[in-house]
């Protein structure tokens, strides 16, 4: 599985996120899942 670092100062939002898999991060920070 490839890793990637989000950057602090830009978050990516919709159509501007390029990554073929994404961690899916609750509220409370607990991880719900992944979407491909």
């Amino acid at each position: 599985m490839e890793v990637s670092t989000i950057a602090k100062d830009q978050t990516q939002v919709n159509e501007k996120i390029r990554a073929k898999e994404l961690r899916v991060i609750g509220q409370n920070g607990d991880q719900i899942g992944l979407k491909s």
